[in-house]
């Protein structure tokens, strides 16, 4: 996965606007026509240091877990679905809920990777709810 995001992202670095537009209307046909140029453009600026070593990284099974084990304060997770790029899976999320009771999972079904944009519909009233909840 991590070979094929270096990929998208060094072509979108590498295409002229014009062609980055369409392939970001392409890529996200959802996201309303003024969230793709900024889409873009946070792209086109990202590191080609942090895509090299994206491609190089050897997670050991457990370790991107143990972090969440030192929370101390309370964590909304929104995931998405798989099959649309949302990374992280519901049972990825699950595991990583019980390993620390501060942190709640928000699935929004639909949403992708970028789930404020695919699903704004579902996030606000999920955000909200829990700002709510750790505030009240």
């Amino acid at each position: 996965m991590a070979k094929l995001m270096r990929q998208v992202m060094m072509t979108l670095k590498l295409l002229p606007g014009f062609m980055g537009m369409s392939l970001a209307k392409k890529i996200n046909p959802t996201y309303p026509p003024d969230d793709l140029q900024p889409w873009l453009r946070s792209k086109q600026r990202l590191s080609s240091d942090f895509l090299n070593l994206m491609t190089e990284l050897d997670f050991q099974e457990d370790s991107p877990f143990e972090a969440f084990n030192k929370v101390e304060v309370p964590v909304l997770l929104f995931i998405g679905d798989k099959e649309k790029m949302s990374i992280v899976s519901e049972d990825t999320a699950a595991k990583i809920a019980a390993l620390n009771p501060r942190v709640q999972v928000a699935h929004l079904a639909g949403a992708s990777h970028d789930i404020r944009r695919t699903r704004f519909e579902g996030y606000m009233p999920a955000l909200k709810a829990f700002l709510h909840q750790v505030y009240a």
